[in-house]
């Protein structure tokens, strides 16, 4: 189930769902899923993603069940916060 789809500034489009947040590059035709895992130490803390916004420095900012999320896409750095 989709909840929500944001265009960035790069004109990617991001898709937040019950099962993760997904990333869409028209660019080079790709996706990319970001979601919870129990083996990966740098995850989403939930794959329910209720919102999903873009602040001005290009980071994506998404909130889930388990508390707010922020992801660095250039770095693909996730930090979660309860």
């Amino acid at each position: 189930l989709v909840l929500q789809f944001l265009e960035d500034k790069k004109g990617r489009v991001w898709v937040a769902t019950f099962y993760g947040l997904k990333l869409y590059d028209p660019k080079v035709d790709t996706v990319k899923v970001i979601k919870f895992d129990t083996v990966e130490y740098v995850t989403l803390n939930r794959n329910f993603i209720v919102r999903v916004v873009e602040s001005s420095d290009g980071t994506i900012w998404s909130a889930t069940m388990g508390g707010l999320v922020k992801y660095n896409p250039e770095t693909d750095i996730v930090k979660t916060y309860r």
